[in-house]
């Protein structure tokens, strides 16, 4: 079984971070995808965080991973201690896909909410 990760910020194709180069390379890109949610700029880069009343959507792209345990060793250490990888429903083109997703867990009080969705 396939495992698909959704990513939302320095991940991305368009922000050409080393990790999320590796992330193409090693992937095949299925799309642009959506998670109910909120998104927060931690500065360099966002979190995010779905609370229980999540109003929201947070905008990104889903991979199909082809090596999942090769490429989660690097972007688990690269994410660190402030995230946390959990399976989440993401909607990819009017479809729901089972997809794993790097949560913030730290305090988000004084940080400014993105209400676009997109980082």
């Amino acid at each position: 079984m396939a495992e698909n990760l959704f990513v939302y910020g320095t991940l991305k194709r368009d922000h050409q971070h080393k990790e999320g180069r590796f992330l193409s390379s090693n992937s095949n890109f299925l799309g642009a995808g959506k998670i109910k949610g909120h998104l927060f700029n931690m500065g360099h880069y966002p979190g995010l965080t779905i609370p229980e009343n999540a109003d929201s959507w947070v905008f990104g792209e889903v991979y199909e991973l082809q090596h999942a345990n090769k490429i989660f060793n690097v972007i688990d250490e690269y994410e660190g201690d402030e995230f946390v990888r959990v399976q989440k429903p993401v909607f990819v083109d009017g479809q729901q896909l089972n997809c794993w997703v790097y949560l913030f867990i730290g305090n988000t009080s004084g940080l400014s909410r993105r209400t676009d969705g997109a980082y």
